[in-house]
């Protein structure tokens, strides 16, 4: 009798099962981020049409962390968009285009100024290069 090879399921980390732990971005550039809605003139959306959750487990945070960790179920916004303190905010293509270039300017500089990485960082970054087109 043939049996089909056993194929793993993809491994997904357990810090993503409730959405990628993207709120590091968000508190890190918080600075750069709150100068780009003021130049952009964003607006917020309301908060009544953000179908927000709170976290699943209880984690010890910063007051700066615990704005942000409203969270929408399962990073469930696909379009992008950016968190300023307890705000969201669309962006339009131009608009996610001028802070996509700024980001990577900041990742460029980074990874030119590092002397080593680790082999889990090389992993990762290799994951995150190899779907680029």
């Amino acid at each position: 009798m043939y049996s089909a090879p056993y194929v793993p399921a993809p491994y997904v980390p357990p810090r993503w099962i409730y959405g990628v732990p993207w709120i590091p971005i968000w508190l890190k550039y918080e600075e750069m981020i709150g100068a780009m809605v003021k130049e952009l003139k964003l607006q917020a959306l309301p908060p009544e049409s953000i179908p927000f959750e709170e976290a699943v487990a209880p984690v010890a945070r910063t007051a700066k962390e615990e704005r942000l960790y409203r969270i929408i179920p399962r990073g469930g916004i696909r379009i992008p968009h950016l968190h300023y303190k307890s705000d969201v905010y669309l962006l339009k293509e131009e608009q996610w285009g001028q802070f996509r270039t700024k980001m990577l300017d900041i990742f460029r500089n980074k990874l030119k100024d590092a002397g080593s990485v680790g082999f889990e960082q090389l992993m990762e970054l290799s994951e995150v290069v190899d779907v680029l087109p």
